[in-house]
């Protein structure tokens, strides 16, 4: 039922970043229709591996997974032991940052789908000062410049945003 115990280090897919990373929690609770709930709720953190290994089931690969993916994944493993269980995986809330010359700079709580224009209005909108057209993504060791001007005149295509994700927002110069 359970997948292989070997310890393969977790590299995270190409460009993936809405997906689960090593070190995140990951609290699972199950429900079933006919009784109490057959297993108490489960807490692990995703290990340097990117496996986790909930009771019964085994080892499990999560890293690399979306929150959806891995939920369905860990349903049809406890379907093998359980009739009409319902598993529920949550995990801490994600967040992404904006920094620089927007009203309210700060973590913004990720809530699925955003872009970068919709992450710089969560964060209050530019200030006067804002250089629109210099627009700084950070996303691990990878620095993009965003003209986000031109995406708000409909001339480039918008930037995703995702957990984990830095927006700089630089002064511009008179």
């Amino acid at each position: 039922m359970g997948q292989s115990n070997s310890t393969v280090p977790y590299h995270p897919p190409s460009g993936a970043t809405d997906f689960l990373s090593v070190g995140e929690m990951i609290r699972l609770t199950f429900t079933q229709s006919d009784q109490n709930p057959p297993l108490p709720p489960y807490s692990e953190a995703i290990k340097d591996d990117g496996r986790i290994n909930p009771p019964m089931v085994g080892s499990v690969v999560a890293a690399g997974k979306t929150q959806g993916q891995l939920q369905a994944d860990l349903q049809t493993l406890y379907t093998n032991y359980f009739r009409n269980i319902t598993v529920t995986l949550t995990t801490d809330q994600r967040f992404y940052y904006v920094q620089g010359e927007v009203k309210a700079p700060g973590g913004k709580v990720y809530l699925g789908e955003t872009d970068i224009v919709q992450a710089i209005s969560n964060a209050g909108d530019f200030t006067e000062f804002a250089n629109k057209k210099k627009v700084q993504l950070i996303r691990g060791k990878k620095k993009l410049t965003i003209n986000v001007q031109e995406i708000i005149h409909g001339s480039a295509p918008n930037a995703s945003i995702y957990p984990g994700d830095t927006i700089l927002v630089p002064r511009r110069f008179f």
